[in-house]
């Protein structure tokens, strides 16, 4: 299976179970522009065969809705940032280790570092075009 189809499952399994929310894949759309909005971005570090990062950017305001969704509050309970932080780094960790437990089992040596979460602004969202490897 290539990379970015294990990314692309582990995404929507990831979303689909811990967050009861299902994911469609889109090839381009003009739509998504860049904004004044603010984003989390949650990512880890690949190394060992395999070197790399791995990153999910979300809208902030829906950042605050999946941590939600993930720790059973009303999203007005949420008093913390770093609570929608500590779940974006964990959808993060689920998706990269799901990833990690793939690539180990075909023999491909390889380790992440602990999830990250750093809020931007202003990311440029177009959807590369690319091959399937």
């Amino acid at each position: 299976m290539a990379l970015q189809d294990m990314l692309r499952d582990n995404t929507k399994k990831v979303f689909s179970t811990m967050l009861n929310l299902n994911l469609e894949e889109i090839e381009e759309n003009p739509d998504i522009i860049d904004t004044d909005e603010h984003w989390l971005e949650g990512s880890l570090f690949f190394g060992g065969s395999i070197l790399g990062d791995f990153r999910i950017q979300i809208r902030e305001g829906y950042s605050k809705k999946i941590a939600s969704i993930m720790l059973g509050l009303d999203t007005i309970d949420i008093k913390s940032e770093n609570e929608v932080h500590d779940v974006i780094k964990e959808i993060a960790n689920m998706i990269g280790g799901n990833l990690r437990t793939q690539l180990s089992a075909s023999g491909i040596q390889c380790d992440i570092s602990p999830p990250k979460v750093v809020r931007r602004q202003n990311l440029n969202h177009n959807i590369p075009s690319g091959g399937n490897s």
